[in-house]
This record gives structure tokens, sequence and C-alpha cells, in this order.
């Protein structure tokens, strides 16, 4: 026998939700073939999960509290995946993540698309390095090419020693981007090489008197430091002798003020006697 969790009004109200789902699972589709960092990407997102949250909302005001109950325990795993990306996503694009609520429909579909939008960035990435280093040797193989061609070498048949040589001259070509492989533009490249030497030769003499300058100064702040321990260690190994002092003079003191009170009480009682 089946159980019916819902209402009359509530099942035509799920009725309704289910449908404008539908649709906004069509949106999210659709958006799984684009980069969320698109602007209209986001925007769509934006309102998928706006249409959710009121969908659900008024899904969840019929419902019974047992299906409420229910469709609450989903996996917290995925929430925070999806928190996650969605908050790296928003970011890219210069926005904040909306509110909505976190029900299993949005969290499934959201995952699937942060899965698939991840496998994707990684294929690219991928996809990017291996065509940079095709583009290296690609780069390189015409290095070498053009090369032979202004010595007059064909490329085929040439020994290995001549080859090597080639791609190494086709390395520090590459390595001084210089714009084609004359005698000129490594001469170009080498003078290039020389400026940069000497604005970092004189950078470096710039930063080794600054270094000079601060470790005079950290000597004598050190010196001045150790004076003032010393002069400290002084003063503590006096305490001992003046806390005595100050004893004595405490004592001294006390007596001296009991002799003051007796010396005022003989004066008012020398003062009282009749002459």
């Amino acid at each position: 026998m089946e159980i019916n969790y819902f209402s009359h009004d509530a099942q035509n109200a799920n009725r309704k939700a289910s449908s404008k789902c539908h649709a906004n699972g069509a949106i999210l589709l659709g958006l799984k073939r684009r980069s969320l960092t698109d602007q209209t990407a986001i925007d769509r997102l934006t309102r998928v999960v706006e249409t959710e949250k009121s969908a659900m909302s008024d899904n969840i005001s019929g419902s019974d509290p047992l299906v409420i109950e229910i469709e609450s325990n989903f996996d917290s795993g995925r929430i925070s995946d999806v928190k996650a990306w969605l908050a790296s996503q928003y970011d890219a694009a210069g926005k904040d993540v909306p509110d909505f609520e976190y029900t299993p429909r949005t969290i499934g579909r959201l995952h699937n698309l942060s899965t698939l939008s991840q496998a994707k960035t990684q294929a690219a990435g991928i996809l990017a390095t291996d065509f940079r280093q095709k583009a290296a040797e690609y780069r390189c193989q015409a290095r070498v090419r053009e090369i032979l061609e202004n010595v007059g070498l064909p490329q085929e048949g040439l020994p290995s020693n001549v080859v090597a040589s080639a791609q190494c001259l086709a390395n520090v070509a590459n390595l001084l981007n210089t714009r084609d492989t004359e005698l000129s533009s490594f001469l170009v490249a080498m003078g290039d090489m020389s400026l940069r030497k000497s604005e970092v030769e004189e950078k470096r003499a710039k930063v080794q008197k600054e270094s000079k300058i601060l470790l005079d100064y950290t000597r004598k702040a050190i010196a001045r430091m150790t004076y003032l321990k010393r002069i400290l260690g002084q003063l503590e190994d006096d305490v001992a002798p003046c806390e005595a002092q100050m004893e004595n003079w405490k004592t001294n003191l006390a007596i001296m003020a009991s002799k003051e009170r007796q010396y005022l009480q003989q004066y008012r009682n020398y003062k009282v006697l009749p002459l």
C-alpha cells in the first residue's frame, strides 16, 4: 500500500514546482556545455538558483513534516563541494553567491555540473600544457631548419653531431628569444644581456651598500644593547644593598617618629606646669 504524504493542494503545488524544476533542469544541462566564468552563464545560473529556491519553498510549505525530514537528509560532503565550486566560479566573475536553500534536487544538479566543469577545466589545462610543449618543439625544429638553410646544408642525411650542434644553436636562439638565427640577432641579444647584466650589477652594488649600512646600524644597536644589559645587571646587583639600606632607614624613621611624639608630649607637659 502506497502512503500518501501530501494533500490534494500539496500535490498540485508539487506538480507545479516539478514542472518548473524540469524547465530549470534544461537550463542547467545547457550550462554544462559552457564555462561558468562567462557572464551570461553566471546570470543564468543565478536565475536557476533563485527559481529552484522559490519552487522548493512552495513545495515544502505544502508538504508533510515527514517528507521534509526525509528530503533534508542529503550528503553534507556534496554541499561543501558545491559551495566551494560556486564560490570559485562567482569570485571569478566578480559576484557574490546568491542565497538559496540547499535541497537534494539543487545539490544533485549543481554537484553534477561542478564535476563536469572541473573535469573539463582539468582536461583544458592538460591540453594547454601539451600544446605549449608542442609549440616549443615546433619552434625548435623551425630554428634548426633555418640554421641549416642559412649555411646551405640539407636537413636529411646529416651526421648526428651536426644535428646536435644545430639543435644547441636553436635552443640558444629560443632562450635568447631572437627574431631569427642570423649572427646580428645573436649579437643584439648578447648586447641586451650585457645591458641587463650591468643593471643587475648596479642594483647589486646598491643593495650591498644598503646592507653594509644596515649592518653598521645593527652592530651599533647590538653594542648599545650590550651596554644597557651591563647597566641593568649592575642595577640588579645594587638592589639587595639598597633594600637593606632602606629597611635601616625605615627602622630609624620609626624610632625618630616615636622620639618626636615623646618630646612633643613632654613639651606639652612642661607648658601646663605652674611657674
